[in-house]
């Protein structure tokens, strides 16, 4: 549909952008927030966080002919290796300096600058200083919570993951199970994980006696809309 329809196309979806991006198909990329799986598309077009600084003229696509072939040239030469063809370990290592220099040179966005501003707030409220915090949910929205705390409110104390399924420990953090969390040893939890987001806030509301936005916030970044504020 992207190639027989599409003059013009505007998205927010990386792997809507991408393919028209492949084809030479005019697209505009606009996020509210620029998260670092979007790194490496600013190398090869414009990301707009603000509508009114768009450029509307038809973009040029020449980076990504470039791209086109170096990547090209890459997998040739990784099946040539796969069937056996010697000598060209060296020729595959050039390549893959070569397409790493291609992406490295790019101006780099401050990414992930809207998620942190709503982590700002919700800390605020927050009365303690230094607040221990629990993030509720091992996967990839309490990963990326994780690395926004670490890197942006040092004073934030995490003191592990909570997980229903998974065991061991992440981020090299203990993961607890929903019955190991005492309220005592805890200022503040962040509900990161939509599939137990029921059970969680059971536990939470009727077990703990915590409130949410007083005690405990829901985070979805990926899906702002499905629940909770954020």
């Amino acid at each position: 549909m992207y190639k027989n329809k599409a003059k013009l196309v505007v998205t927010t979806k990386l792997h809507c952008a991408i393919p028209c991006l492949g084809m030479g198909i005019p697209v505009i990329l606009t996020l509210e927030n620029i998260d670092y799986r979007f790194s490496w598309v600013e190398k090869l077009l414009p990301i707009y966080t603000e509508w009114n600084t768009i450029d509307w003229s038809a973009p040029h696509y020449n980076t990504v002919e470039t791209a086109k072939k170096l990547l090209l040239d890459i997998y040739r030469l990784r099946i040539n290796s796969l069937l056996g063809k010697k000598g060209i370990e060296r020729e595959q290592e050039e390549k893959i300096k070569e397409i790493d220099a291609f992406y490295s040179d790019r101006e780099r966005k401050d990414y992930n600058s809207g998620k942190r501003d709503i982590i700002a707030r919700i800390l605020s409220e927050i009365p303690q200083k230094n607040p221990k915090i629990l993030i509720w949910g091992a996967g990839r929205t309490g990963n990326l919570l994780y690395e926004i705390l670490k890197n942006h409110f040092p004073y934030v104390e995490i003191i592990g993951f909570v997980d229903t399924y998974k065991r061991g420990e992440f981020k090299n953090l203990p993961i607890l199970k929903p019955e190991q969390i005492k309220k005592e040893t805890i200022d503040y939890i962040f509900l990161c994980s939509l599939p137990g987001q029921v059970d969680a806030k059971n536990k939470m509301m009727m077990e703990l006696g915590l409130a949410l936005g007083k005690d405990y916030q829901e985070i979805y970044f990926e899906n702002p809309g499905f629940s909770g504020m954020y």
